[in-house]
C-alpha cells in the first residue's frame, strides 16, 4: 500500500475529447524547455516508459490537468508562468483555473470491493484485439478484458512503487459500449465499461494505453460493497 499525492486543476477552457492531444501540445508550447514528467520523452526523442505523472484530460467538458506524486511539485512551473495564453485549433484562450483540488489516496488492496466506470478504455493492442475477435460469448470476453484491466491496475501500482499485499480483484460488471477511436492516427477499439476492484483507485485516474491524453479515465461510482 501506498499513500499518494494528487492535484485536480480543471481550466474554464471548454474542450472535446478529440482536442486533448492538443492541448497537451499547446502546455508543452508554453512551457519550451519542458521537464520530462511533462511529457514522457526523452532527450533523444525516446518515449519514456513509465507511468504519466501530468496526465491531460476532460473533466466536466472543460479542460483538465490529473497530478500524481512528482508530477504535483512539478505543476508549479505551469501556475509560474505570466502569460498561459493557448491556441487550439486556431482559437486563442487564456487558460484560467476554474477549480484546483489537492489531496492524498491511499492505494491499497482491500477485503472488499469498490465500484468504478471506466471511459476511452484502450484495452486491445494489435495481438490481443485479434485473440478478442475470436471469442464467441460474452462471457468470455469480459473474463478477457477483465485480466487485461487487472494487469492495467497493477501496472499503475508498479509504476508508483505500490505494492499490493493480498491479490488484486477484478470484475466488469457492465460493457457498456465499444467504439472506434482515433488514437494517433490509428484507429482503436475502444471501450466503456463498469467494474469492481479490491483496490482502492483514485477518481480520474488513468488505465491502460493513452492515458496521458485522457484515455481511461477511472470515475468512482458507489460506496464499497463488502466482499
Amino acid at each position: 500500500m501506498k499513500k499518494i499525492k494528487i492535484l485536480n486543476v480543471v481550466f474554464n477552457k471548454e474542450l472535446s475529447k478529440s482536442e486533448v492531444p492538443a492541448f497537451r501540445g499547446a502546455v508543452l508550447n508554453l512551457l519550451g524547455d519542458a521537464d520530462v514528467i511533462f511529457h514522457n520523452h526523452s532527450d533523444d526523442e525516446k518515449f519514456v516508459y513509465d507511468y504519466p505523472r501530468i496526465q491531460y484530460k476532460v473533466i466536466g467538458k472543460k479542460a483538465a490537468l490529473f497530478c500524481l506524486e512528482e508530477g504535483v511539485e512539478k505543476i508549479y512551473s505551469f501556475f509560474n508562468l505570466r502569460n498561459r495564453d493557448i491556441i487550439i485549433n486556431g482559437v486563442k484562450s487564456d487558460l484560467v483555473i476554474e477549480q484546483i483540488k489537492a489531496n492524498e489516496h491511499l492505494i491499497q488492496a482491500w477485503d472488499k470491493y469498490f465500484n468504478y466506470s471506466i471511459s476511452s478504455w484502450l484495452a486491445l493492442n494489435e495481438i490481443n484485439y485479434a485473440k478478442y475477435r475470436t471469442l464467441d460469448n460474452e462471457d468470455e470476453k469480459i473474463f478477457f478484458l477483465e485480466n487485461i484491466l487487472r494487469g492495467n491496475i497493477l501496472s499503475f501500482g508498479k509504476g508508483l512503487n505500490c505494492m499490493f499485499d493480498r491479490e488484486v480483484k477484478v470484475q466488469i460488471t457492465v460493457l457498456t459500449k465499444e467504439f472506434t477511436s482515433n488514437f494517433k492516427g490509428v484507429k482503436m477499439h475502444t471501450i466503456n465499461a463498469e467494474f469492481r476492484t479490491n483496490v482502492s483507485l483514485p477518481a480520474y485516474l488513468g488505465l491502460g494505453k493513452g492515458v496521458s491524453i485522457g484515455y481511461g479515465i477511472v470515475k468512482t461510482k458507489r460506496n464499497e460493497i463488502n466482499q
